[in-house]
């Protein structure tokens, strides 16, 4: 064999590992390696997917919206009547003690109506009515009623709630008590001066009360005197 034979089978050979590159994908095309070449074909991979769809961001949305809503609407809820409890609880307080004062005669209660201003609350006014005589056999009880208006809405199950409007609520607290000392001493007063009295009834009439009705001459009973057995 000579030597131009000899060439052309190693032209052959070398062809023939070139063709077995191009197959493994080991090829080189200018220099560079081209990967995932297969029988001269080029393979492009596509990229991994590492993002939510436009459906799946919206589901997942309404998914969130529909658990979330509700939490939120209970959570102002309780707070709304946590608020308003504290309001009720602060009114009823007031109230117990304004008419407590004015039963008692506490210096600068004696007043029928007014506000809260002393007590931080300028808007509330109150309206307490004259005592109404309840006489249970010998014993005279007064039944006390006041009445409180709060430009708020607020709502209380009880006979003390009197409701609300769109200006506010009312509410009407009633206590019924036996008479102080003073009121005793107050309404003998009135008596004796010539005034009627809800206690001794009106003098001109021979007194019509509950304890000046049936005295002669009007008189008042020796327990009525100030100071008397009547009061505490």
């Amino acid at each position: 064999m000579n030597l131009h034979t000899a060439n052309g089978l190693t032209d052959a050979r070398l062809g023939s590992s070139r063709f077995s590159g191009a197959r493994l994908g080991s090829s080189r095309l200018g220099g560079a390696p081209i990967r995932g070449a297969r029988f001269g074909s080029v393979t492009i991979s596509r990229p991994t997917r590492c993002a939510f769809t436009l459906l799946e961001l919206v589901i997942a949305v309404a998914l969130l919206a529909s658990f979330v809503l509700p939490i939120l609407h209970i959570l102002a809820d309780s707070r709304l009547r946590a608020t308003r409890y504290t309001q009720l609880r602060t009114v009823k307080s007031l109230t117990q003690k304004k008419l407590y004062d004015h039963i008692h005669y506490v210096e600068g209660a004696l007043d029928f109506e007014g506000t809260f201003e002393a007590e931080g609350y300028p808007r509330w006014t109150w309206h307490i009515d004259e005592p109404t005589l309840r006489s249970q056999g010998e014993t005279v009880v007064l039944e006390y009623t006041i009445r409180v208006k709060v430009p708020l809405q607020l709502t209380e199950g009880g006979s003390d709630a009197g409701g609300s409007s769109s200006d506010g609520s009312e509410f009407e607290y009633s206590v019924w008590t036996l008479p102080s000392r003073a009121w005793n001493d107050e309404q003998y007063e009135l008596y004796a001066s010539g005034q009627p009295s809800l206690l001794y009834g009106d003098p001109a009439y021979g007194g019509t009360g509950t304890l000046g009705a049936g005295v002669p001459g009007g008189g008042v009973p020796g327990g009525g005197v100030p100071g008397g057995g009547m009061g505490f």
